[in-house]
């Protein structure tokens, strides 16, 4: 071979590599976009999830605080009804059972809230039907209480 020809096919190898290379590095950028993408796409399903875990945290606290105050209501209305009505304290002593229920449930929620962020919906949805349950219950008692009140205190003329 000669020299031109050793030449020649030396700078052919180098344009082939040189051409691949730039391939090579094309591919990498793709591949580099790609994976952006995929972090911002990540990034934004963290900023969600930690949105809800938020939120989850917050219906957390307040059905506590509702919890809290409902118990507080209930302490008092069954000191006024203590008189003799038989009636009357086995219904608020089954409104103090669901809500202890309540509390338990909500105490075992929030307790697995961590451990399943991929269920905080079904678990949001539970929480509500519990409040729901203790709204219900504590709109009875007032009704009981109301009718209570009304058969104490009898017709006035």
């Amino acid at each position: 071979m000669n020299n031109n020809q050793e030449f020649e096919r030396k700078m052919n190898f180098i344009v082939e590599q040189q051409a691949q290379f730039a391939s090579d590095i094309q591919q990498l950028q793709e591949s580099q976009a790609r994976t952006e993408q995929a972090v911002a796409q990540t990034t934004a399903v963290v900023a969600e999830t930690t949105a809800a875990v938020a939120e989850t945290a917050a219906a957390v606290t307040q059905s506590a605080e509702t919890v809290g105050q409902v118990v507080e209501v209930v302490t008092r209305l069954a000191n006024v009804t203590h008189a003799g009505f038989s009636e009357t304290n086995a219904k608020i002593n089954a409104l103090v059972d669901a809500q202890i229920r309540t509390e338990e449930n909500l105490a075992r929620f929030v307790g697995r809230t961590e451990e399943n962020l991929i269920r905080l919906e079904a678990n949001a949805v539970r929480t509500e039907t519990n409040l729901a349950r203790t709204d219900e219950n504590l709109n009875k008692l007032m009704s009981t209480v109301d009718r209570y009140l009304s058969d104490r205190s009898g017709p006035r003329s």
